[in-house]
């Protein structure tokens, strides 16, 4: 769905999306939820895809594609 160069958000996740997975969900990531970014690297790993995305705190963190979602942009005019 996301590929290296996509610009994305990261979703706001429950407490069942964070530790429910395979992928380590780190206690500092939640202050990236909620942020855009870009994704620098798409990795496919034996239990699926993750991303790595570097947002705009300049923090870098690898994320499941269920976790992220494409930014709300809004044109005024």
């Amino acid at each position: 769905m996301f590929k290296k160069g996509d610009k994305v958000r990261i979703r706001n996740l429950t407490i069942e999306e964070r530790y429910g997975v395979e992928l380590h969900y780190n206690s500092n990531m939640i202050n990236s939820e909620g942020l855009e970014g870009v994704i620098l690297t798409v990795e496919e790993r034996n239990y699926g895809v993750i991303h790595r995305v570097k947002t705009k705190r300049h923090d870098e963190w690898k994320w499941l594609p269920e976790w992220l979602e494409k930014p709300t942009e809004y044109d005024a005019f």
